[in-house]
């Protein structure tokens, strides 16, 4: 069963200096995004849904209501993710949440800046045509 989470993150250049990360190792939103992916954190199949005030709704795989925020489906449990990200301390910040309210009724009351959104969402669709 998908579960919704929310993660907050910062990927610290200072912090990766800090520890010598090499620079083919150093993350970006997209690797960062991309890592998600190809690890099974982000379900691509199980799509979250969002409706504006005006009832309009919108699908989407990954929602970025601020731009270090991304809530998404996975199948995988909240420590299993954890275990993941952990492997990229060296340099990034990060706060993890399964969100347990109804779906549908949480993310309705999302207001998300729509051009972070579609940036968001397009990252993770160019990712997963380049698969």
């Amino acid at each position: 069963m998908a579960r919704i989470f929310n993660l907050s993150y910062d990927i610290s250049a200072d912090l990766a200096k800090q520890h010598h990360v090499k620079e083919e190792d150093l993350l970006t939103r997209e690797s960062f995004l991309n890592l998600l992916i190809e690890s099974s954190v982000i379900n691509t199949s199980a799509k979250l849904s969002i409706r504006n005030i005006a009832g309009f709704s919108y699908s989407h795989i990954v929602i970025n209501p601020v731009k270090t925020t991304i809530i998404f489906k996975s199948n995988l449990e909240r420590k299993e993710i954890v275990k993941i990200l952990h492997s990229y301390i060296k340099q990034l910040y990060y706060v993890i949440t399964e969100v347990k309210e109804d779906e549908n009724e949480y993310l309705g009351t999302l207001h998300c800046d729509d051009e972070l959104q579609t940036s968001c969402d397009e990252i993770v669709k160019s990712i997963l045509a380049n698969q």
